[in-house]
């Protein structure tokens, strides 16, 4: 996944969908569709096999992630979309959208991913994201026409990591502290500070509250304090370095370098 596309939730008023047969509908999914709608979001068919999307819905029941904004467009009892709103701490929400099979179903992909944004509490979710891949054309198409924006192509990139223990060359009048509940206000400030003329997503700057911020950061894999760290040479902020667990694949993830 490389492109990220955003936009602050909102509501507005929709107009009623038709229901005659031949319309596309845009609903909530019930319970008894929602296996057939997560696999069309996650394989593009809805007709695989339960054992393709069982691993997902056992994550979530795992981890607390809510299933209860998923939404399809269908023409009689056909999914031409699919879409799933996962709201995240730190008033967040990531958008997985179903890809496209046929390429002229921008519109519809349009009014599905509004339509499930429009949902949402703006008191709860101040930012909606999605991840797609390059050549997406369709579902990128349909996230801007829904207001979401390009800003970023994300490249992940991976090391082995070995038990050697390196000491950092900081003379004495540099600290560098971890995470303390006392110490939120030296993160908030640093991580702040890091924002300044910045080249990493800086369209994302003044969307969200720093409170709002931490709480995301905290909320990637698993959050250990003595894995957060702050640089300060006197009273100056220098460098913020977050790492988190992900204990499932045995591997840590930087989570924000500024």
């Amino acid at each position: 996944m490389k492109t990220t596309k955003l936009e602050s939730a909102k509501t507005r008023s929709h107009p009623p969908f038709s229901r005659n047969s031949e319309a596309v509908v845009i609903d909530k999914v019930s319970p008894e569709h929602r296996n057939q709608a997560l696999s069309f979001i996650f394989t593009g068919n809805s007709s695989n096999p339960e054992s393709t999307i069982d691993p997902f819905v056992a994550f979530s029941e795992g981890t607390l992630i809510y299933l209860d904004e998923l939404w399809a467009a269908t023409k009689s009892t056909e999914i031409l979309a699919a879409a799933l709103i996962v709201p995240s701490p730190g008033r967040s929400a990531m958008v997985f959208i179903s890809p496209a099979a046929d390429q002229t179903h921008v519109k519809i992909y349009t009014s599905l991913i509004q339509r499930a944004c429009e949902s949402l509490n703006p008191q709860n979710v101040r930012l909606a994201q999605a991840l797609i891949d390059p050549g997406q054309n369709v579902e990128s198409g349909g996230l801007q026409g829904a207001g979401f924006e390009e800003i970023a192509e994300l490249i992940y990139m991976q090391r082995a990591v070995y038990a050697k223990q390196v000491a950092l060359g900081l003379n004495n009048t540099f600290t560098i502290s971890t995470w303390l509940e006392r110490h939120k206000q030296r993160f908030a400030q640093a991580i702040l500070a890091s924002y300044h003329d910045t080249l990493d997503c800086p369209r994302l700057v003044g969307l969200r509250q720093i409170n709002d911020i931490i709480a995301g950061h905290m909320a990637t894999g698993m959050f250990d304090p003595n894995l957060w760290f702050t640089v300060y040479h006197g009273h100056d902020p220098v460098a913020v370095m977050l790492l988190n667990l992900v204990p499932q694949n045995r591997t840590i993830e930087l989570v924000y370098l500024g």
